[in-house]
């Protein structure tokens, strides 16, 4: 059961938890308009973590790094690693808390 939508600019994931296995963030693009998973999700399709904060993390970074993935292509790990810590440290200055899983629906710009 989604418990938030949270959008990060133009892309819009749905937050659910898992009494089993935790958190998973599903990205629009698997989830009918009745509010139910198309398909079976594995861990590149939807960003799973134990926690909440962790899976806001991971959607937002997926979005986030989206422009800079033409680096990993390019085989310029290094660069591609030394942006992604930036944007990790850029996420961790937003304060999101476990709390924020309370409110329905998030935007980060």
């Amino acid at each position: 059961m989604f418990i938030q939508t949270l959008k990060v600019e133009d892309a819009t994931f749905y937050i659910c938890k898992d009494p089993k296995t935790g958190y998973w963030g599903i990205h629009e693009k698997y989830v009918d308009a009745d509010g139910r998973v198309k398909q079976e999700i594995n861990g590149l399709e939807g960003n799973h973590a134990d926690n909440y904060v962790d899976t806001v993390r991971h959607c937002w970074l997926n979005v986030k790094a989206l422009p800079y993935r033409g680096l990993w292509d390019k085989e310029n790990l290094s660069e591609y690693v030394r942006l992604c810590s930036t944007l990790i440290d850029e996420f961790e200055q937003l304060g999101v808390t476990e709390a924020w899983q309370n409110v329905k629906h998030i935007s980060m710009q």
